[in-house]
């Protein structure tokens, strides 16, 4: 913060202050030996490098339309100064920052009216700088499932329909335990940013158009 503070101003700093109408905790008839900048300012930086990747397949069958992808996520590192002068900071792979390695893979497969999708979310291991003693926080892979059919035109009560039932976490996976408790950062044992304490949830969504 020492760009912030001026010790033993010039006459002409001190004179530059008193003229400025948001003036507090100071007297400009005494003798002053520092200025505070006491403002607003952007002075945090935060630079990221990394590598994203996509890769898509999709062929149709006799059994129908097979799709795939694979998207993932590599970090190099994410490097924080507080201001200009600071020491800089690298928050990848810590507790509440991006982990170095995100994955996620999908698994599609439709047929007439009928979808099903499967996508497995994996999160690498990072580190947990905050426990005593220092200990790594493990990875955390996850299932979801959605099943869907779609009744196009027709007559009655489900045409122009569609029903999705989805599974999020579908095998019920703790989120890795962080050893933490913070209430200000949400970090209570697990990693909020970067995991979920809520396990298997399944919904059901129907949808209907009506023609106009």
């Amino acid at each position: 913060m020492a760009s912030l503070i001026t010790r033993n101003p010039t006459q002409a700093q001190i004179a530059a202050v008193c003229t400025k109408p948001l003036l507090n905790g100071g007297d400009c008839n005494q003798p002053v030996a520092v200025i505070l900048d006491g403002r607003w300012h952007n002075l945090a930086s935060v630079k990221t490098r990394g590598v994203d990747a996509v890769l898509d397949y999709f062929t149709d069958t006799a059994w129908g339309k097979v799709t795939s992808s694979l998207n993932g996520t590599y970090t190099f590192d994410q490097k924080q100064q507080i201001t200009p002068t600071a020491t800089v900071f690298d928050l990848v792979d810590t507790v509440g920052n991006p982990p170095s390695l995100r994955l996620v893979g999908n698994l599609a497969w439709s047929l007439k009216g009928w979808t099903v999708q499967t996508t497995v979310n994996h999160t690498g291991s990072y580190r947990d700088p905050g426990s005593v003693p220092a200990r790594r926080v493990d990875s955390w892979t996850t299932v979801d499932v959605n099943v869907g059919y779609r009744v196009e035109g027709g007559q009655g009560r489900r045409a122009n329909t569609q029903f999705n039932l989805g599974i999020n976490n579908a095998l019920d996976q703790r989120p890795p335990f962080v050893n933490q408790f913070d209430l200000f950062s949400g970090t209570l044992g697990y990693d909020a940013a970067n995991a979920a304490l809520l396990g298997r949830a399944v919904s059901l969504q129907i949808v209907k158009r009506w023609g106009l």
